[in-house]
């Protein structure tokens, strides 16, 4: 009876010590059990360290993906899709296929915590969340959502500042049709030219996000020539560049008119 007793207690010890059934893998670390999104916004949170690989795992670019989960999502009609990933998980990876497991056509993958998706309705796509380049897992946050069209306009001042060392201070102002958050980027940058003499405005760059409102914006302009500004006439062109947080970029809105330097 001892000895029977003994080799169950060394059972036991083997299972918790020896990794026979200490590992754990999420339900959805096979595609066949992908977990399916029927409604956004959408966010779980998974632990991958147990997450394991298979041979028909998409592989974002020439990198080989290591613990590997699995979502999937058929929208209903054709609509842009952000992802965001929180995790503390280095070198993670999200790829994006179409197709039948096992024979998945690499649709696009990205190592930014950010993506968006410009899905056609009906079409089934499916998600996969891996590690890379040996890099240990962890708990991952996974988000998703329909993300609206984004789109940006902007006016210039038509009175710039000349100092006497030659330093040009323009301005203008630029908004967005929707708020974004902080940290998505905004950045207005131009051109100004007089005659011979030409130069770059230094990059203006709104820290928190996009607003519905006018934003005003003032910079000075970098030198590229010989030849130095004066007061008077120059031609400014400007563009306003701006994406959000799931990576939806609005088309670049420029605008281009004299400008009276004093």
């Amino acid at each position: 009876m001892r000895r029977i007793a003994f080799i169950l207690f060394a059972l036991v010890l083997f299972a918790v010590y020896g990794g026979v059934a200490l590992a754990a893998a999420p339900a959805n670390d096979d595609i066949a059990n992908a977990v399916n999104v029927t409604r956004l916004p959408f966010t779980e949170t998974v632990d991958i360290t147990d997450a394991t690989p298979a041979p028909d795992d998409l592989n974002c670019g020439t990198l080989v993906d290591g613990n590997t989960v699995w979502y999937k999502i058929t929208p209903s009609s054709d609509s842009r899709i952000g992802f965001h990933i929180d995790t503390s998980v280095q070198e993670l990876s999200i790829s994006i296929g179409t197709g039948s497991p096992g024979s998945l056509a690499l649709w696009q993958c990205s190592f930014a915590p950010n993506d968006a998706l410009d899905a056609t309705g009906g079409t089934t796509y499916y998600i996969q969340v891996a590690t890379c380049c040996g890099a240990a897992g962890g708990p991952v946050t996974i988000s998703m959502q329909e993300v609206s069209h984004l789109s940006t306009d902007l006016s210039i001042d038509r009175l710039g500042r000349i100092n006497d060392a030659g330093v040009i201070e323009l301005s203008g102002k630029v908004r967005c049709n929707r708020q974004t958050p902080p940290g998505s980027g905004v950045t207005v940058q131009g051109t100004l030219t007089q005659g011979s003499a030409d130069g770059w405005l230094v990059p203006v760059h709104f820290s928190n996000g996009c607003s519905k409102r006018w934003m005003a914006w003032s910079t000075t302009v970098q030198l590229l020539s010989v030849e130095g500004f004066a007061s008077g006439r120059a031609a400014l062109e400007t563009s306003v560049f701006a994406c959000d947080q799931f990576d939806t970029c609005a088309v670049p809105v420029t605008k281009a008119g004299a400008v009276r330097l004093r």
